[in-house]
């Protein structure tokens, strides 16, 4: 189902002509698809490079990707460059920025690898990393270097030192403090848990110590997300000995405490992904992770996101090749990712698809021999177990409606929960039953309908409490053309007398969902995804040119708010609006038209708390930023 967020226009003039006041009204109907619920992305590329790099660092900036350093593709040895370049999207071109000040330094050489990288939201951080020798022909394994790149002015200045030579950790910004955590030390012999703080109000107390990373490792990914940073993935040990790893924790700055959370999806057989540092992004209310690899100098495709809300990941359309160490960027609701892998090539990626989780309208477990005749539907739990022994074996069963459904490309069966009592993945299956009169309030053992499918799907359930996923795709489309009730029930098959226990409708933590899919492609929409319809009653021949910069009203604000412009805002403009973690919401993109336009914009979708925004305004050759205060 597309979601339509409405934007106006408007035009004015501040001149009275014969008491008449004109005024054009242009309305522009944006289609955006959720970006907490996005199912594919349709890749293609944008402009490369004019290097092949791997290892660079980089952040986006004010609808601007930002990539430093990396490996020098112009040397046979692996040395760092010191090159950096600005990617505008607007005009899909890479431009030259100032280059790099790690030392050693010197005309040729220079730079960093391996380095945490991050931003407030203004301006870039970079801290630790591999640096150049002072030859320019190889590399020196840490450092406690960190510089602060000042966009407006293409400068860098230097900051505390890190404690330690350290490099192949990640830099996050929450808050006002800066986070390096993990890596690995210069010897390259250990993986650390480190965790070092930085005020950036207090500068002269320079780093201290907060709570260490709970599991030790290097080249892993992060991202910040609601005031938590969440560290994804990396490695244990160093080239061909590295062993990677999906661990995925969160921190809470708030309790400086660790929480592990649902391990990250990787290929089959492998262990983990690494080299990820600069490949993670926050888009909505998810976390992407971008390829990664999964051992020494191999490499994947796969794109999979987190919902820190659901603690669970799905994967989506995977890159057009398989990338590692590459510099990922959302920019306009689009994903990004270059380099990686020696390449130059950068891929742009279009969201598309929506999906919408129903509810069960009905959810109960039946049991058999002596517990036949109960019922269980007021339960908070579905438990599935399957038993040789007659009272012990658990069958759970599951109703939807399709009445608001009218179109389906996919549909999975999402269940939370888990093993409890080995370690063992049970083998569950999924079957349909035919009979839909079944009431949750009555069903039992003695009365529960037969399956009347085959197994729809499997999936393997262990002592890892998350949401496992069924495909029931093809039973659910018939159900559509049909009776539009969808009756499911879940078994142990190969009686593996386990109990498995999930959560059913009753408990309002993690119910199960029907996930239904459907794609309609962004690339069908006219002027990338704005849609013009003029309301006037008579073109102007003269404009508003009182206003010489941005007003936004009214400030303090809620949910809705209006944006002036001045009259020499003209073309395309991006509008987003940025916490002060850094995570960006993209509002849109819009045209203005010369003579001062106002947009009035709902931000209710994105459901900001309280508190300090920055509404930033850009398109090739104006930047504006302006500080909304949201009540």
């Amino acid at each position: 189902m597309e979601k339509f967020y409405y934007f106006a226009f408007k035009h004015k003039t501040r001149f009275i002509l014969k008491g008449f006041l004109s005024t054009i009204i242009f309305s522009i109907a944006y289609t955006f698809i959720s970006a907490q619920n996005f199912t594919a992305i349709s890749w293609g590329t944008a402009a490369s490079q004019k290097y092949g790099v791997s290892e660079a660092q980089g952040r986006v900036v004010n609808g601007k990707l930002y990539s430093f350093g990396g490996f020098d593709s112009q040397k046979s040895t692996f040395t760092p460059t010191k090159r950096a370049y600005v990617y505008n999207p607007l005009t899909n071109t890479w431009s030259a920025i100032a280059d790099l000040p790690y030392t050693p330094n010197g005309p040729g050489f220079g730079g960093v690898t391996h380095a945490g990288i991050t931003t407030d939201g203004t301006d870039v951080y970079i801290a630790g990393g591999y640096t150049s020798d002072s030859s320019g022909t190889k590399q020196i394994f840490g450092t406690k270097q960190v510089w602060k790149y000042i966009i407006s002015q293409n400068v860098y200045t230097k900051m505390p030192d890190l404690p330690i030579k350290i490099a192949a950790g990640q830099l996050e910004y929450v808050n006002g403090k800066l986070h390096y955590i993990g890596g690995t030390n210069s010897a390259r012999t250990q993986d650390l848990g480190n965790h070092y703080v930085l005020d950036l109000n207090n500068l002269t107390a320079g780093w201290k110590t907060l709570a260490s990373l709970p599991n030790p490792r290097n080249h892993a990914g992060s991202a910040v997300y609601e005031g938590k940073i969440y560290f994804i993935g990396g490695q244990h040990g160093q080239d061909s000995k590295l062993v990677t790893q999906k661990e995925t924790d969160v921190y809470d700055p708030a309790t400086n405490t660790w929480t592990r959370l649902a391990d990250m999806p990787v290929p089959s057989g492998a262990n983990g992904r690494g080299h990820i540092s600069s490949g993670v992004v926050v888009m909505g209310n998810r976390i992407i992770v971008l390829g990664g690899e999964i051992v020494h100098q191999t490499c994947i495709n796969m794109v999979s996101a987190f919902s820190p809300y659901l603690n669970s990941w799905t994967n989506l359309t995977p890159l057009p090749q398989n990338r590692y160490s590459g510099v990922a960027g959302v920019m306009a609701g689009d994903i990004f990712y270059t380099g990686g892998a020696k390449t130059s090539t950068t891929f742009k990626g279009v969201p598309f698809g929506n999906a919408v989780a129903l509810s069960p309208v009905a959810d109960a477990f039946v049991r058999n021999g002596s517990y036949a005749g109960t019922n269980y539907g007021s339960d908070t739990a579905l438990i599935v177990k399957g038993a040789a022994v007659s009272g012990y074996t658990r069958t759970s069963y599951l109703k939807f409606s399709l009445n608001n459904i009218s179109t389906i490309d996919s549909a999975k069966l999402r269940i939370y929960g888990r093993n409890v009592d080995n370690t063992t993945a049970i083998r569950i299956s999924a079957y349909g039953t035919n009979n839909d009169s079944w009431p949750e309030d009555s069903l039992t053992f003695n009365n529960a309908p037969a399956r009347s499918t085959a197994a729809l799907s499997s999936a393997g359930v262990s002592n890892q409490e998350k949401y496992y996923e069924l495909d029931v795709t093809s039973y659910v489309k018939a159900q559509l053309a049909g009776d539009k009730m969808v009756s499911i029930l879940i078994q142990d098959p190969a009686n593996q007398n386990s109990n498995l226990v999930f959560s059913s409708k009753e408990n309002r933590k993690n119910p199960p969902q029907l996930v239904i899919t459907t794609y309609a492609s962004r690339s069908n929409i006219t002027s990338d995804t704005a849609l013009f319809s003029t309301k006037a009653e008579k073109k102007i021949s003269e404009f508003n040119k009182e206003v010489k910069k941005i007003v936004v009203y009214p400030n303090p604000l809620k949910k809705r708010f209006t944006i002036k412009f001045p009259d020499t805002y003209e073309g395309d403009f991006y509008v987003e609006i940025a916490d002060q973690s850094g995570r960006v919401f993209n509002v849109g993109k819009t045209k203005l038209q010369p003579g001062g336009s106002t947009i009035y914009a709902d931000i209710s979708r994105f459901s900001l708390r309280s508190g300090i925004y920055f509404l930033k305004v850009h398109s090739s050759t104006k930047n504006e930023e302006i500080k909304l205060i949201i009540q």
